[in-house]
């Protein structure tokens, strides 16, 4: 009903030739709505709309740029298109045209000044998501997790599935939509520090979400999803993308080993835990060692390897070594070369 009212109210002035009414004059008693999460939000476009639907949004993002974008779009639009951005101007193929190269793009189409929403129901939280949310003070406390283009971002995808999981209220929704386009899976290209990747194919990760305490609802694959496109552009990369919705029924289960999080090193410098400048609720996030019900069970540790064998000594039974492993004992046999270990010769750090 205050959606209508705010609405209804917006039109009125719009064909009057006024500025809108204050939204949030409609939605002062409006009592908070279910508890949503965000992660990997972005310029917080997904928190917004989901807002206006009536639920308290909480949004999280690692990435300066990022962060600093959307709080600009969130904050210093206060109309429709009143910004523009050229956003091919810089590239040189595949364009039809001078116009489609250079033509502009508007925004914001829906500004968050003018979206019906109550006040405070977006807000936006700045740090990595694993930890930020991975601390006893999470536990339970959203009604529903909305992923977006995320579940990729993941080093290890249990680590995510671990923490969707614990941040969720008994019988929590948890939504995804998106590809599995591993992102640290060819770090080693452009990065000179090793980062851990783990890529698994749909049906594991359907599978571990099972395994974390998640039933399915409903699941479907949604084909030729664009992301970033130039819909004029001569060439197109589409994803088929698969949407879930998925609910927490039960615990993790058992013969996952319980181990301490660690977070994933960056690759680099990223903010943590600290609030948005345009968030609208405060909250304290503390990065806690957690114990990891979906951490894989632990090898166990090797043994040292026996000493070399010693004919001399009184002790050692009489052994025959062959005389192509003939060698000063406790060295390297001769068909090993330390040095060809190393870097090949064409490859230059």
């Amino acid at each position: 009903a205050a959606a209508a009212a705010a609405a209804a109210a917006a039109a009125a002035a719009a064909a009057a030739g006024q500025p809108p009414p204050d939204p949030s004059i409609y939605f002062a008693q409006q009592p908070p709505g279910p508890r949503v999460l965000v992660p990997g939000a972005g310029l917080g476009r997904l928190c917004l709309d989901i807002a206006a639907a009536g639920f308290d949004v909480e949004g999280n993002e690692h990435s300066w740029y990022m962060l600093i974008g959307s709080s600009f779009v969130l904050n210093a639009a206060t109309r429709r298109h009143q910004f523009a951005v050229h956003p091919w101007a810089t590239t040189t193929s595949n364009h039809r045209s001078l116009l489609h190269q250079f033509r502009s793009v508007p925004f914001p189409d829906l500004p968050a000044a003018e979206a019906p929403m109550r006040p405070g129901a977006l807000s936006m939280t700045a740090g990595d998501f694993l930890e930020v949310y991975g601390g006893p003070n999470m536990v339970g406390r959203f009604d529903c997790v909305v992923t977006c283009f995320f579940l990729d971002t993941a080093h290890n995808v249990l680590d995510y599935l671990e923490v969707i999981h614990r941040v969720l209220v008994e019988g929590g929704i948890w939504i995804n939509f998106g590809p599995l386009l591993w992102h640290w899976s060819d770090s080693h290209k452009y990065l000179s520090t090793d980062e851990m990747s783990i890529e698994v194919t749909l049906e594991d990760v359907l599978r571990l979400s099972t395994e974390a305490g998640f039933r399915e609802v409903r699941r479907k694959t949604v084909p030729h999803v664009p992301y970033t496109a130039d819909p004029h552009s001569m060439m197109s990369t589409c994803y088929h993308c698969e949407l879930w919705t998925m609910r927490k029924v039960a615990p993790p289960r058992p013969f996952w080993t319980s181990q301490p999080h660690q977070p994933h090193p960056q690759s680099h410098p990223q903010p943590s835990n600290q609030q948005a400048p345009f968030a609208s609720q405060s909250s304290t996030h503390q990065s806690t060692t957690q114990q990891s019900p979906l951490a894989p069970r632990s090898l166990p540790r090797q043994q040292s390897p026996p000493a070399p064998w010693d004919p001399s000594h009184p002790d050692q039974p009489h052994r025959h070594e062959p005389a192509s492993h003939k060698q000063h004992h406790g060295e390297q046999p001769p068909y090993y070369d330390s040095q060809q270990a190393q870097q090949p010769p064409y490859y230059d750090s």
